[in-house]
């Protein structure tokens, strides 16, 4: 389509445009100026379509075609510098199909001699494609992705990247590295040179060329790229798009002979849509070819569940810390195979089970499962640090059995568990009329915590008040904790006492 046509797609399907500059053939016909002049007015025509701050990657597994590392590095540059002076809110990927560590860090780190930086103060994110089983050619050949090696396979493996044999194992059918641990390998790298908020995107994931793969069906094959995409949520991908090397009427998005029928993936897809942006939960599965992940958003939990074999899988499930309403009834959807293969979503029930505080579901063969759960109690802050340490008791319980409560504990950065570890303790130091006090104040907005000091000058009367404390200063010195202090005026008092409250906000 043209940009045009795509950029009204945008409009009326509400995603942001992701736009590609081609730079090679400015470099390989030494007209480099008139691509970034190109490139220039492209982000123009899109700012003014109505779309500022649009995605751009630059280059398009070109990589090698453009003189290598440094010369891709350094075309970059000056095509980034040119696109954000004239919309400084786009952001910009640069593509490498065959990234690794090294070669992601000399990238990074190269310089144009006319531009003031390095490459990765202009780029906003890495950007490469991966198919399944493997795009391209890789040699040598590894096996073919057979719908019996796909059943279990967990999680999936880019088997192109990386494909030598596991040395642990010495095995010349142990391919590659999983796409989960391709990410981070990836932002480790990106982090050690400087640039720990590059994104990463998988911009072309899908299928391989046909002759890679045997033995799927319309319906698996669509049950595999839900699989892919759920991968790319449970490695934390900013951005993932598909592109098969084969479009047919089995794997495309659309089955476009048969009266352009949606394809299977794009149910699995739809299960999937609302966890975008949504905040990761911990999940954990005790069986190998049932797994998935769970996500929060702030009035939903969702939990998702690939059942990869070919039996119906009963299901029992529960929560940690952050126990569902048990008056709401949990909506289970369900994409499963068809008799036409084109696969369904139908309703799935979800059942509570009071005795043992646990969910129970009986998930269909080869299916995939999204279970809503509503709103669900967001866990304090609190609560998350009092699970860090596998308290026992509540805020006022006392854990080590020392003079502070676990609440204290963790308003002071004590250790729960440790009675000779009790935290910071407060400072108090009198000048001439004026007592100085200094306590430790966790420092985060959402600390959940409420700090104050309360005096009296007797303590038989058991009256203390809040006021006569000024606050004069808070001390960042890095980390979770900030140091408060505190004047209280003596005025020729013979007793003054202090103490400082700290008790949970109230809900």
């Amino acid at each position: 389509m043209s940009i045009d046509e795509y950029l009204h797609f945008c409009d009326v399907s509400g995603i942001t445009p992701l736009v590609g500059v081609n730079y090679r053939s400015g470099y390989l016909y030494n007209r480099m100026q008139d691509s970034i002049d190109r490139a220039s007015n492209c982000v123009q025509y899109v700012v003014d379509a109505g779309h500022p701050g649009a995605f751009y990657y630059i280059g398009n597994e070109d990589m090698f075609t453009v003189g290598g590392i440094y010369s891709s590095a350094t075309n970059f540059i000056a095509h980034a510098a040119a696109m954000k002076t004239v919309d400084p809110t786009i952001k910009i990927f640069w593509n490498d199909n065959g990234a690794d560590p090294d070669n992601m860090q000399a990238w990074l780190t190269s310089v144009h001699p006319d531009y003031p930086g390095r490459a990765g103060d202009y780029a906003d994110g890495y950007e490469f494609h991966g198919k399944w089983p493997f795009g391209g050619s890789p040699d040598p050949a590894p096996p073919l992705g057979t719908y019996a090696n796909w059943l279990t396979e967990f999680p999936l493996r880019d088997y192109k990247s990386g494909a030598d044999p596991n040395p642990l194992t010495n095995d010349p059918n142990d391919w590659g590295k999983t796409w989960r641990d391709k990410i981070a390998d990836l932002r480790v790298a990106a982090a050690e040179v400087g640039c720990p908020d590059l994104l990463m995107a998988n911009n072309e994931y899908g299928w391989g060329s046909g002759i890679n793969f045997t033995g799927f069906n319309k319906f698996t094959m669509g049950l595999l790229q839900t699989e892919f995409l759920q991968e790319h949520f449970i490695a934390n991908y900013d951005m993932a798009c598909f592109w098969a090397n084969i479009r047919n009427a089995d794997n495309g998005l659309l089955d476009k002979p048969n009266d352009y029928r949606r394809n299977p993936q794009t149910l699995g897809w739809g299960l999937l849509a609302p966890a975008q942006r949504a905040t990761m939960v911990e999940s954990s599965s005790s069986h190998p070819y049932v797994f998935g992940f769970s996500a929060r958003t702030p009035t939903n939990m969702y939990v998702y569940l690939l059942n990869k074999t070919e039996a119906v899988q009963d299901v029992a499930f529960s929560f940690v810390d952050m126990p569902p309403d048990e008056t709401q009834i949990p909506e289970g959807l369900v994409m499963m195979d068809s008799a036409d293969h084109y696969g369904t979503v139908a309703p799935l029930s979800v059942l509570y089970n009071a005795a043992s505080n646990a969910y129970f579901a009986a998930l269909p063969a080869l299916s995939y499962t999204r279970i809503d759960f509503g709103a669900l109690p967001v866990p304090s802050a609190y609560d998350e640090w009092s699970s860090s340490y596998s308290l026992t008791n509540g805020p006022l319980g006392n854990d080590d059995g020392d003079t502070l409560d676990n609440l204290s504990e963790y308003g002071m950065g004590g250790n729960p568990t440790n009675p000779s570890d009790i935290g910071c303790q407060p400072t108090v130091d009198i000048f001439s009329n004026v007592l100085q006090y200094i306590y430790p104040r966790r420092s985060a907005t959402n600390s959940g915590l409420i700090y104050y000091l309360e005096l009296t000058d007797n303590l038989v009367s058991g009256i203390w008040t809040n006021t006569g404390c000024l606050e004069t200063g808070a001390e960042d010195v890095g980390g979770t904790f900030e140091f408060i202090t505190n004047q209280i005026p003596v005025d020729g008092n013979i007793n003054e006492f202090i103490r400082l409250r700290i008790m949970e906000v109230p809900e």
